[in-house]
């Protein structure tokens, strides 16, 4: 485990592509745009086994294709960005999830999304979520729900 503790002081960093901060003490919200909103080029953002409790994707990533989220205390999960069109994986297992409800709000902007993992989150028991996710996100694998 490393020591990080806060996501700062990325501005001067605007060809970054890739971004590997897992393994570290970030905790509290990440904010998108205050994080990496000036990181147009990020391709790859991983934030594994750390303790953010909220996330809000509210700036254009238009080059995002991979975020993993994975082994965090996330409770709260907002997309309200204007563009991700190429995001094509996200894994947000084993968090503190309990609706997918901003997610399933974001289809628009989620047409490559070809993979999604939410195993070990309290999502509310729905027993349709899986032909949900499916009926809303036609791109996504069958294996990786």
């Amino acid at each position: 485990m490393n020591s990080i503790t806060k996501i700062t002081n990325l501005e001067n960093f605007t060809n970054l592509d890739m971004i590997d901060l897992h393994d570290n003490n970030i905790s509290g919200a990440i904010d998108f745009q205050t994080c990496f909103g000036m990181l147009k080029n990020l391709k790859t953002l991983n934030l594994s086994n750390n303790a953010i409790e909220e996330v809000n994707i509210n700036c254009a990533m238009s080059s995002l294709v991979e975020i993993n989220l994975r082994h965090n205390r996330i409770k709260t999960f907002k997309i309200n960005s204007p563009n991700l069109s190429s995001l094509a994986k996200m894994f947000l297992s084993t968090n503190q999830i309990k609706t997918f409800d901003k997610v399933l709000t974001s289809t628009n902007m989620l047409s490559k999304l070809t993979e999604l993992t939410f195993e070990n989150n309290p999502v509310e028991k729905d027993a349709n979520i899986l032909e949900v996710l499916k009926e809303k996100f036609p791109s996504l694998n069958s294996s990786s729900l």
